[in-house]
C-alpha cells in the first residue's frame, strides 16, 4: 500500500479471516481487482439481525434495596423527633 509518499508492506492471514467467518456464520471473500470488489459489493445482502441476550439485574435489585433503605431511614428519623 502506498499512504502519503510510504509503502507499507502487509499480508493477511487469509486462513485465521476464513476461520472467523466460519465461526461468525459469515462469509470470507478475496478481492485482488477492483471488478472483483465491485462484484462483491453487489453481491452483498445487507440485514439487520436481533439476537436475544440476558442481561443482569442484580445490581438493580441492590440499589433500589439501598433505596428502601434509605427511604426507610429518613422516615424514622422524622417520626423520632414528633412528640
Amino acid at each position: 500500500m502506498h499512504i502519503e509518499g510510504l509503502t507499507i508492506r502487509s499480508r493477511l492471514n487469509e486462513d485465521l479471516l476464513q476461520q472467523i467467518a466460519q465461526i461468525t456464520a459469515g462469509s470470507y471473500y478475496n478481492a485482488t481487482t477492483e471488478q472483483d470488489l465491485q462484484a462483491i459489493y453487489h453481491n452483498l445482502d445487507p440485514q439487520l439481525v436481533i439476537k436475544p441476550e440476558k442481561t443482569e439485574v442484580t445490581s438493580l435489585f441492590a440499589g433500589v434495596g439501598i433505596l428502601i433503605l434509605l427511604i426507610g431511614g429518613s422516615v424514622t428519623r422524622v417520626f423520632s423527633r414528633l412528640p
